[in-house]
């Protein structure tokens, strides 16, 4: 699954990364995207400091979920 979702990456124009509060400050044992090739994070509760600042500096744009 891990190498189908970088192979859509590669082709694709925009990529967000979407994940719930069950996944922020949690390790992977591999990944998908660097936060270089992300666009966006979509997320359903506001994130912390540090995810914060490493979004700024990479330019990546925040949405929170509304839960209406």
């Amino acid at each position: 699954e891990a190498q189908i979702a970088k192979a859509l990456i590669k082709r694709s124009h925009v990529t967000y990364a979407v994940f719930d509060q069950t996944k922020i400050g949690k390790v992977s044992l591999f990944s998908i995207a660097g936060l270089s090739e992300l666009q966006a994070f979509i997320t359903d509760v506001p994130i912390g400091p540090e995810l914060q600042e490493a979004a700024r500096q990479h330019e990546i744009s925040l949405y929170v979920a509304d839960e209406q």
